[in-house]
């Protein structure tokens, strides 16, 4: 069993108590105001609609990290956002959007990490690129004989719930 370090006993002096609680009232202050104001203010909230259901998101500089759920596809899946340099100054002005589709056996996150090729192909040009999860064996194909047991509807995913989505939001 782990011990909790801010663990406030009943037996330990009011002051002692109450310094805990501060101090873990101050260190969430902190954190918060260590984030940039210009990132809190305009980072874009996504939100549920076009049958996906957004689980978690974050954002990291210009990269905004998104799990899905979808009812067309089983499962939660990674969509990952490239602003494009200067969003966060306009963040309302509208932008193309470039959609990069993974290959077999990758996902999402193989054209952003370890200087993934995503920044390098995109940053000259002033659009919102959009990094999807395509499955492991999902080939952006609506599965025929699977709908009957599960939905695999990868071709509708992308095409009928992504794209207008990302639009929306």
């Amino acid at each position: 069993m782990y011990a909790n370090p801010l663990r406030i006993c009943a037996s330990c002096p009011r002051r002692m108590r109450l310094g805990a609680s501060a101090f873990a009232v101050m260190l969430a202050l902190a954190l918060w105001l260590a984030a940039p104001p210009a990132a809190r203010a305009n980072e874009p909230q996504f939100q549920n609609g076009d049958g996906i259901s957004l689980v978690s998101q974050s954002q990291n500089g210009r990269e905004i990290d998104l799990t899905v759920n979808t009812t067309d596809v089983q499962g939660q899946h990674k969509i990952i956002v490239l602003l494009p340099e200067g969003y966060d100054a306009n963040p309302s002005e509208r932008y193309p959007a470039l959609y990069l589709l993974n290959g077999a056996l990758a996902d999402p996150t193989q054209w952003v990490s370890n200087g993934g090729a995503a920044a390098q192909i995109t940053d000259p040009y002033p659009a919102i690129i959009v990094m999807e999860d395509g499955g492991v064996k999902g080939w952006y194909y609506n599965w025929k004989s699977c709908a009957s047991i599960c939905p695999e509807n990868w071709e509708s995913f992308h095409n009928l719930q992504v794209v207008p989505w990302i639009d929306s939001n």
